[in-house]
């Protein structure tokens, strides 16, 4: 992510340089800079996020409960971007369904290369 954010500033450092010589229109140049900004506002969110997480110590099941009862929404979110890749949500069988019925709510763990693959030590399981 601190890799995405430095890019992200080399493109919008290019922008201006291109509209500072006159290679890119008025109008294409906010239009890039308000782009650049909002995806470098959510990089650099999530990437505060994971810094705080990677410091952050689970515990006991219990308190992980407790943790996740009491977190802000944004915290929630950030711990979901970190563990997940994508989640699949299915029709329901019928109207009005209100559970999750099983198998209509499919989650895709992020897998990351040396943790996976049983280099770094015993597996969990």
């Amino acid at each position: 992510m601190e890799t995405a954010v430095e890019d992200l500033a080399g493109r919008r450092s290019e922008a201006a340089t291109l509209y500072g010589k006159r290679q890119l229109s008025s109008d294409a140049f906010v239009s890039a800079d308000r782009e650049i900004t909002a995806n470098l506002k959510d990089t650099r969110a999530r990437l505060r996020y994971a810094e705080r997480m990677a410091n952050f110590s689970l515990g006991e099941a219990e308190d992980l409960v407790r943790w996740w009862n009491t977190a802000l929404p944004a915290s929630k979110r950030a711990i979901a971007r970190l563990l997940l890749e994508d989640v699949e949500v299915f029709l329901t069988s019928a109207c009005d369904v209100r559970t999750v019925e099983p198998g209509r709510v499919v989650l895709h763990w992020r897998k990351l290369p040396g943790l996976s693959d049983g280099r770094w030590g015993r597996r969990l399981v």
